[in-house]
């Protein structure tokens, strides 16, 4: 199994979402279900399995170059829906801090979308300066969380709205 590049890319998918994943890959969340990832059948870990990729290592993706940055704003520009997602094919969490410096410099060419299950919790610095980019931070929650994992998540839902941000319950199922 390979490990996911470092570089920082720009995707859109078939329904027409810009995505700019600041982490490929979910630790955290291979660690707490071996084998197949948040309730036997995450999606993430699946394609990357497909495509013989380590999803167990999250890989923190940056920036190399001043003509990759210029690209990358040139696509987030052109947003087809007027957002961009972080948080597709592995959790932020792993990263906050370049996670949150992506916001920051991106929120100016689209609104940001964040998707994240808070394996690990951001800082209140953090929350804060993505709630003053007007992040929509999508927190996921399921009937399928534990006890300790739904009360966590819950916490940092609120903690999130408590310092004005745009908290987003986002309801999580699977066969």
């Amino acid at each position: 199994m390979r490990n996911y590049q470092n570089v920082l890319t720009v995707d859109v998918n078939e329904k027409g979402v810009l995505d700019v994943d600041t982490v490929k890959g979910c630790t955290a969340g291979m660690k707490a279900r071996p084998g197949t990832g948040c309730y036997g059948g995450c999606y993430a870990a699946k394609i990357a399995n497909y495509r013989g990729i380590d999803f167990s290592n999250a890989v923190t993706r940056t920036i190399h170059s001043k003509s990759q940055a210029r690209a990358i704003e040139r696509k987030v520009s052109a947003a087809p829906q007027g957002f961009f997602r972080i948080g597709v094919m592995g959790d932020p969490c792993h990263a906050w801090e370049e996670t949150v410096s992506v916001i920051e410099w991106l929120s100016d060419f689209a609104h940001p979308v964040l998707i994240t299950k808070h394996w690990r919790a951001a800082t209140d610095n953090q929350l804060k300066r993505m709630a003053a980019c007007g992040t929509a931070l999508n927190t996921s929650l399921s009937a399928l969380d534990t006890s300790a994992e739904l009360k966590h998540r819950k916490a940092q839902f609120f903690r999130f709205k408590l310092l004005g941000g745009n908290s987003v319950a986002r309801i999580v199922s699977c066969d």
